[in-house]
């Protein structure tokens, strides 16, 4: 197999399989120069990454970095999915190749290219060269993370690099990039780290941190690398930096301690300090330092000891915490400043390890008692449990505790008898008074439970029997929605499933119509029926018994209630189901008659729905829809959209859009009622989405607001290509989109989060940006154009590298064969040397063609006599056949058969075919013959081979358009004067009218059998 057919089949269409990237790449590293050439043509980045770059030579390389750049600005996100993946090409980076890279490395990050060079030169020897290019990215405070990262990657893996003065700079930047960066320098100096740097950054880190509540990153993990490098420091360097941030601190912004945010920042640095400090420190610890660390931290929030290691140490160290608490309130004699610092400091604004636990409160009682600090000692000493429950109440040990310290001590007395005191008349102002009307209330209540329990034993017969229909109704509710809540309703005195099972009996003449309920006020009867019906299930497991009216009626109200076991729904509605069995003649009109009154009367609500759960009633979602929506033109929206659904995913699509147009037009009348003026918008922006051709009048309605961009930006999670309904706007459609509203609508910041609550701008506008990717899911010959005219909009430039990949993915899709070889049928093609696709049966026959005019030129066998009868040229037909008769043996050893003229469908007549089956399924090349004299000689190609032949499902809409060269004597398409002067220029002229799409799939060959 030679390695034009070997390419054919890996890259048909000149497009490489996915599935056979990495085969492409390994005949690259292993063939020769000619080979290496015409797989980076086919696939530059398959060849680099799929590979071995090294094995190249020394040309290759360089025409590789040319290709890659090629592809870059065609394609800027040539990488997809594979950007994420990471590979070696050691030895790659020659010297010549560094000088070919360096001018892309300094160039602006435009695409894929820049990082992808930078993840190759990490590691690389060549790092060295190109240390400004590297360092100017690095330092670059306008470049993405990513590209900086891999700089930086590359600058570290350089051993003669000094990192100092870069990490100055990065440092001196403090913003949440460059502080990133900065950290991976730290990690990678450990020790080395120079002081006053990493402090530095470490208070700008401080800055990163929020300082309003309502300014919250929704970015998860920003922030992490703080974390990372502050797990990395030394014990030593850990407590110097401890005792330089928080010299100092203090609050300095004023606002009261809840509202203050100025020292978020900085404690949220000391916090993981402090983590560090614990988890590396093992001895004794100097409670004067650590309380100097933590007395001015400043937190909105508690967390636990699994996720810090300060928390944790401070919560197991009771003597350590304890001396903390010793010298927080230390020479402190006010009431009020000891409970600021109890409350800044031990409760949610100081550290989560200085909070109390069990038997801190008797200690600083007993610190208070031995210091004679009354103040201190009133602040910890309990009160009585006033209001605690009455299972809580009683004696407390640590109350028992300060009393008998306060006999001890007459100050302590005074203030024990002053602060029961006053807590006393606290609780006797605010405590819950037992009001007259209260009683009252409670008596009535008492009183009501009791008359209606004299009632129910009363007419306990009438109420077992249903006839109660108001209580009747509330025992159904309770039964389906809440059935724990059943005692309350019956008191405990009547077996609820027996009278809802009698109702089914006495109340049955009382059941109301299909036609009543769908009215809407008949739901209380509907619950009565379906809980019984529900209630005789359960008992006898069949509804046989039950009326066939009654279950018409419960048919309607079967969905919304929780109150079934697992199972015990389906097997109901299965019964239900099956008991009903509606004749077909009548399912139209019980249909109509529970949802049409609703209808007609413009009910807020109407359940359409029930045409989707009943399977029965399924087949009417393709007719009534759509004559609901003709009769009943002024529906609650909510409405109308349910019946647009449906009438879109089942009805005829065709009079849905007449009635589109004729709503549209009827609508365009002006200023109308603000009702009518939401069902305008309704129905114009869904015949804009759903018919072929945008309506003038109706686009003229829809660029007039602006905020219609809002209304499509609603309708766009329908949009999906997985909906059936709700289909992606075609590309012209979204041509019209943009070129109306992005001039509307300037460009703004989008930042990576975003929701219901973005602004209206950035919500427009961001869909004005991802709508341009919906443009590739059109069909590529439609969608191509579209891309082309938008590239030459200036309007379009934020979307310029988007539109540039969206159109290298068209392209790769209009070149993809709609028939491909199978890897079995490609292991065997290359084992065998055959071909196992029509790519590949194109490939061979080209080369033999080839073949053929080098035999013509050399004068071999006379071939090229064969072509002359006489001294008279032959015509088209003769001429075929000298070529078949040529072909057929050279093919025949390839199992390539029938090199004859073949007829195909539609009385289609084809010069030439050659077919070959694989796995049973034939692959035929359709060649199409003619004269150089043919009045079609230049557009048969497309309008005959292509539209015609190439359709044939065997031919995978390919072939080769072959032309007979007589000479430049002899008329060219029906003209003597034609110009051309041999065949190379008659094969250039009619591949320049070949269109974009038959590049790759049509092949030209313009045989020259002249005598000249």
């Amino acid at each position: 197999m030679t390695i034009t057919q070997c390419l054919a089949l890996v890259a048909p269409n000149g497009t490489v399989r996915d599935d056979l990237r990495g085969l492409l790449g390994w005949v690259a590293a292993l063939g020769p120069q000619t080979i290496q050439d015409a797989a980076i043509a086919l696939d530059p980045y398959a060849v680099l990454s799929n590979g071995d770059p090294s094995r190249l030579t020394s040309t290759s390389r360089m025409k590789l970095i040319g290709a890659l750049a090629d592809l870059n600005a065609d394609d800027p996100y040539f990488r997809r999915s594979d950007r994420w993946r990471t590979f070696s090409a050691s030895g790659f980076f020659t010297g010549n190749v560094v000088h070919a890279v360096r001018p892309m490395l300094a160039a602006s990050a435009d695409g894929h290219l820049r990082g992808l060079l930078l993840e190759l030169l990490v590691g690389s020897p060549a790092v060295v060269e190109l240390r400004p290019e590297l360092e100017a990215i690095l330092l670059d405070e306008n470049a993405y993370i990513g590209p900086r990262l891999n700089a930086l990657s590359c600058l570290l893996g350089d051993s003669t690099y000094e990192l100092d003065e870069a990490l100055r700079s990065l440092v001196a930047m403090r913003d949440l990039d460059a502080l990133r960066l900065a950290s991976e320098i730290f990690m990678k100096m450990a020790d080395a780290a120079p002081y006053e740097p990493l402090r530095s950054a470490l208070q700008a880190s401080a800055g990163l941190y929020p300082t309003d509540r309502f300014d919250r990153s929704r970015v998860i993990g920003e922030r992490y690398f703080i974390k990372r490098l502050v797990g990395e420091l030394a014990l030593d360097l850990t407590v110097r930096l401890l005792d330089d941030l928080t010299d100092g601190l203090r609050c300095i912004c004023g606002q009261e301690r809840y509202r203050c945010h100025c020292r978020d920042g900085i404690s949220k640095i000391v916090g993981l300090l402090l983590d560090n400090y614990f988890e590396r420190a093992r001895s004794l610890h100097d409670p004067d330092r650590v309380w100097r660390w933590v007395r001015s931290l400043q937190f909105h929030g508690q967390i636990g000891t699994d996720r810090s290691a300060s928390v944790a140490a401070l919560q197991a160290d009771d003597t350590l915490r304890r001396a903390l608490y010793k010298r927080a309130f230390a020479a402190l004699t006010s009431r009020s400043e000891i409970s600021d610092v109890a409350f800044d400091v031990m409760n949610s604004r100081g550290h989560s390890g200085l909070c109390q636990r069990e038997g801190d409160a008797r200690w600083l009682v007993d610190l208070a008692y031995e210091t004679d600090n009354p103040s201190l000692w009133t602040v910890f000493a309990p009160s009585h449990r006033y209001y605690a429950a009455s299972e809580l109440r009683g004696p407390v040990d640590l109350r028992r505790h300060c009393r008998e310290q306060a006999r001890e001590k007459p100050i302590l007395m005074r203030e024990w008898a002053r602060m029961n005191r006053a807590l006393k008349k606290n609780w006797e102002q605010h405590r819950p008074r037992r009001y007259r009307f209260e009683a009252r209330q409670r008596g009535r209540v008492r009183r009501l439970a009791e008359a209606n329990t004299a009632f129910f034993r009363e007419n306990r017969l009438a109420i077992e029997q249903g006839e109660n229909v108001r209580w009747t109704c509330d025992v159904a509710r309770t039964y389906l929605i809440q059935p724990d809540m059943l005692p309350e309703v019956t008191h405990g005195l009547f077996d609820p499933e027996i009278i809802l099972r009698r109702s089914l009996l006495t109340l049955s003449d009382r059941c109301p119509s299909v036609g009543e309920v769908g009215e809407g006020d008949k739901q209380g009867w509907v619950q009565i029926f379906l809980a019984g019906a529900v209630a005789e299930f359960r008992a006898t497991g069949t509804l046989a018994t039950v009326a066939p009216n009654i279950l018409r009626t419960i048919l309607l109200g079967t969905h919304g209630y929780s109150a079934f076991a697992e199972g015990e729904r389906e097997a109901f509605l299965a019964e239900l189901r099956q008991r009903v069995a509606l004749p077909p003649e009548e399912v139209e009109t019980y249909a109509r008659s529970y949802l049409e009154p609703s209808l007609s009367g413009s009910a807020a609500y109407t359940d359409l729905h029930f045409l989707d759960r009943e399977p029965a009633l399924k087949h009417l979602r393709a007719s009534l829809p759509l004559e609901w929506l003709r009769r009943f033109p002024d529906l609650p929206l909510e409405t109308l959209e349910t019946l647009f659904d449906m009438a879109a995913g089942h009805g005829d699509r065709g009079e849905l859009l007449t009635l589109m147009r004729e709503r549209c037009m009827a609508l365009n009348e002006g200023m109308l009622p603000h009702r009518n003026e939401k069902q305008r918008r309704f129905w114009f922006i869904r015949d804009f989405w759903f018919s072929q051709e945008v309506h003038p009048l109706v686009w003229a309605y829809m660029e007039r607001d602006r905020d219609t961009v809002l209304w499509l930006e609603q309708l766009r999670e329908r949009g999906r290509a997985e909906d059936a309904i709700w289909t992606t706007l075609s590309a012209p459609k979204i041509e019209r989109i943009l070129r109306t509203y992005l001039t509307e609508w300037p460009v703004v910041p989008l930042p990576s989060s975003w929701g219901t609550g973005s602004p209206r701008g950035e919500t427009a506008y961001r869909y004005l940006r991802d709508i341009v990717w919906q443009i590739g899911r059109d069909d590529p010959a439609v969608a191509l154009p579209v891309v082309e005219r938008l590239l030459a909009e200036t309007i379009a430039l934020p979307s310029l590298n988007d539109l540039r990949s969206i159109r290298a993915d068209l392209r790769r899709r209009a070149a993809t064969a709609s028939t491909r070889a199978r890897p079995a049928e490609v292991a065997a093609s290359l084992d065998a040397g055959l071909p196992a696709s029509v790519e590949q049966l194109r490939a061979l026959v080209l080369e033999f063609l080839q073949e053929m005019q080098k035999d013509i030129r050399a004068g071999h066998n006379k071939v090229r006599d064969q072509f002359y009868d006489g001294g008279e040229r032959l015509n088209e037909v003769r001429a075929m056949a000298c070529v078949s008769s040529w072909l057929e043996p050279r093919l025949a050893p390839y199992d390539v058969h029938d090199v004859v003229e073949h007829q195909l469908a539609d009385r289609n007549r084809c010069d030439l075919t050659t077919t070959r089956m694989v796995a049973g399924q034939a692959r035929m090349l359709v060649i199409e013959g003619k004269g150089q004299w043919h009045s079609d000689l230049f557009t048969a190609a497309s309008a005959q081979l292509a539209d015609r032949y190439g359709m044939h499902p065997h031919a995978d809409e390919q072939g080769i358009f072959l032309v007979v060269w007589y000479g430049a004597g002899v008329e060219v398409a029906g003209r003597k004067r034609h110009g051309f002067a041999s065949a190379a220029e008659l094969q250039a002229s009619i591949e320049a009218r070949l269109s974009s799409h038959l590049k790759g799939r049509v092949d030209v060959v313009v045989l020259d059998v002249s005598r000249a």
